[in-house]
């Protein structure tokens, strides 16, 4: 049995990463496997914005998108995968 490892992305937001999730594993240990797709999202994401992530996985680039958003806007997270679900979940509530 393994704990989940919490892995920061932003000041005010972290990442569940459950041991079992390669890539929760992947975000914590090589640091953001989609750094070209959250840099563009960083650029074109405001506050107000609706963002929908189809495939979240574990809510890596949600909760960046989060952080843009400050407190207007929606975001709608899907993963179809049910084991994630409550990875996702916990990573949508965490805050530092």
């Amino acid at each position: 049995f393994q704990l989940p490892v919490i892995a920061q992305l932003s000041e005010h937001r972290c990442l569940v990463c459950e041991p079992s999730s390669s890539y929760g594993s992947f975000v914590f240990y090589a640091r953001y496997p989609e750094f070209e797709e959250m840099k563009l999202l960083e650029l074109l994401t405001k506050n107000g914005d609706i963002f929908f992530d189809v495939g979240a996985n574990i809510g890596a680039i949600s909760i960046l998108v989060s952080e843009k958003m400050h407190t207007a806007g929606h975001i709608y997270a899907f993963e179809p995968t049910p084991s994630l679900d409550e990875s996702l979940i916990k990573s949508m509530e965490s805050k530092r």
